[in-house]
């Protein structure tokens, strides 16, 4: 399988989904944070771990990325740090990348650091067919989905 994890940070999810993949997957890992990559690419070398591509870059510039080649995205907790512009711009990158048959997680924060709130996040979920969404609170109230691109 081939997986993308936007806002990946030091890799926490990252170093994860690798083992997950195994040799014969990959897994693109993308944060605006070089020294963050850094930190992913440090950890990934000592657990011997080669199937990570890692890219300090923004989740709105994915040029790197086939169309349609993407399993699986995660995408947690970093649209709603994004200005509209970049948002918008990551969401098509999303579902340019993703397969047909591919899925994603996306997940929000809402409050008063968030650039999306409770009509942004319907927004978002137009641009997909929802498989499974839930709203909780985890000391901000948190958004998130399961999708897919939609079917032509």
């Amino acid at each position: 399988q081939t997986v993308a994890d936007l806002g990946c940070g030091p890799g926490f999810y990252t170093l994860a989904l690798a083992e997950y993949v195994g040799d014969g997957g990959k897994v693109y890992a993308v944060d605006v944070d070089a020294r963050a990559v850094g930190t992913l690419q440090r950890k990934a070398a000592k657990r011997g771990l080669r199937n990570i591509e890692a890219h300090p870059r923004s989740a709105s510039e994915l040029g790197f990325i086939k169309d349609a080649s993407v399993d699986f995205v995660l995408c947690n907790g970093l649209l709603c740090s994004m200005a509209p512009k970049d948002l918008t711009a990551t969401l098509s990158e999303i579902v340019r990348i993703l397969k047909p048959a591919g899925t994603a997680y996306i997940s929000v924060a809402t409050g008063p650091w968030s650039y999306v709130d409770l009509s942004g996040w319907a927004k978002i979920l137009e641009g997909f067919e929802v498989r499974w969404r839930k709203r909780g609170f985890i000391g901000l109230e948190h958004r998130a989905a399961v999708v897919s691109p939609k079917k032509s």
